[in-house]
């Protein structure tokens, strides 16, 4: 453990301005730290950095936020209803346009929280589930299940099928090192 003063005073953000990483020079010694700003910061603005995977859906970063470090977010990427659209990128199946359906009203709990706007189809409650249902499967057969499933159902890009391919990737390693160690 260390604990590093000044950093300790810096902000989160989704969309930081800065990305803080630990450098081990001399082995025994505590790791150093360093901050490094991805573009310039006028005099003004907060040196902001994430305290969590800020590539997720805002729904699991505030899963996260809230429990781990007692506030809720609400940075410009929190309260973007077009960027959480595209980053959870649920296709509509019924007409099958390829962009991502609409989220309707900002964190409005509601069964027409998605709505497509080639149809005006407001019923994602099939792939809703389902995407709940992803963020605990874990096996080999369920990951690649859930893959085939996203690309249907989900966009590209959308964090849900990355997410699923790297948990995915990371599980035929795991298969492949526990089948090079029984050897």
């Amino acid at each position: 453990v260390g604990l590093y003063g000044t950093p300790s005073f810096m902000n989160h953000s989704c969309k930081p301005n800065a990305v803080q990483t630990f450098c081990y020079g001399v082995p025994g010694e505590l790791p150093s730290l360093f901050v490094t700003a991805f573009h310039d910061i006028p005099v003004d603005q907060e040196v902001c950095i994430s305290y969590i995977d800020n590539s997720s859906p805002r729904k699991m970063r505030c899963e996260r936020l809230e429990p781990d470090y007692f506030f809720a977010c609400n940075c410009e990427v929190c309260a973007n209803d077009e960027h959480d659209s595209l980053v959870v990128g649920i296709k509509c199946l019924k007409c099958d346009h390829d962009k991502p359906a609409r989220i309707a009203d900002s964190l409005a709990p509601s069964p027409n929280y998605y709505h497509c706007q080639s149809c005006g189809n407001t019923d994602f409650r099939e792939t809703l589930n389902f995407l709940q249902e992803f963020e605990s499967m874990s096996s080999l057969k369920e990951l690649t299940q859930a893959y085939e499933k996203l690309k249907q159902s989900c966009c590209k890009e959308s964090w849900y099928v990355q997410e699923c391919g790297d948990r995915l990737v990371q599980a035929l390693l795991d298969r492949l090192g526990q089948q090079q160690s029984d050897r």
